[in-house]
């Protein structure tokens, strides 16, 4: 089967995260299970781009921040924690704040182990989103402008090509959250949170970074290098 891939340009601005830097408890509302097909069995990147069943389209982004810096992170950013994902419940393109569908977005749930800034406290359980995500073709199709979707499907259809599956939306060299692992993540309260009530999480590859409780180092995402924390923790005193 052919590998389809599509690149378009989305300016998106950084406006983090939810109104309620508390965070959502689990029985706050989330996109119901028949909004979305039966995930595909991936929680790494690499899996994701290399099913024949998706299509790729990635986006480039205009940020307010720069997010590879952790200084202005933690300047911008409203909250932000030590942070374990529990689990990875689903991916949408439904935005019940604006009532609209729109950019795909990762959510799930996660507990905090260390706050950084803002009101979170260690043990919280809460319900998070991030910007990017592997949705069906029919959320991402319902989310664009139908022209280009009658397009889209009329060249593949031309091509031979089979309408994909799914579609994995995320800006350029972005990562996807896995269970089970640790990060230092940043948030940032924004009242168009997908899911009401959730924590948002902002930045993008920079405000997403694996750390190593063993070793005390943190991931760049950029260079690929493991790092200290320390200097990067030292950013929010």
């Amino acid at each position: 089967m052919k590998k389809i891939y599509i690149i378009f340009l989305m300016q998106l601005l950084i406006a983090g995260c939810t109104g309620n830097t508390s965070g959502a408890m689990k029985n706050d509302t989330v996109p119901e299970p028949d909004s979305y097909a039966e995930p595909l069995p991936v929680t790494a990147e690499v899996s994701v781009l290399d099913d024949e069943r998706v299509m790729k389209a990635f986006y480039e982004i205009d940020l307010l921040v720069r997010n590879d810096d952790p200084a202005s992170m933690a300047d911008f950013c409203t909250s932000a924690a030590l942070v374990r994902i529990i689990s990875i419940d689903g991916a949408d393109t439904w935005n019940a704040s604006l009532n609209r569908n729109g950019a795909a977005y990762t959510y799930g749930t996660l507990e905090v182990i260390e706050p950084l800034k803002g009101d979170l406290h260690a043990g919280q359980t809460c319900i998070f989103t991030r910007t990017g995500g592997l949705v069906t073709w029919e959320q991402y199709a319902a989310a664009q402008i139908p022209e280009s979707i009658e397009k889209q499907e009329r060249l593949m259809n031309e091509n031979g090509t089979p309408i994909p599956e799914y579609v994995y939306e995320a800006a350029y060299n972005d990562i996807l959250p896995e269970e089970g692992k640790t990060y230092l993540a940043y948030f940032q309260s924004n009242e168009s949170v997908p899911v009401t009530g959730a924590l948002r999480m902002t930045g993008f590859a920079g405000g997403l970074r694996e750390y190593n409780e063993n070793s005390g180092l943190l991931l760049n995402n950029f260079t690929g290098k493991w790092e200290p924390a320390g200097p990067v923790f030292d950013t929010f005193d």
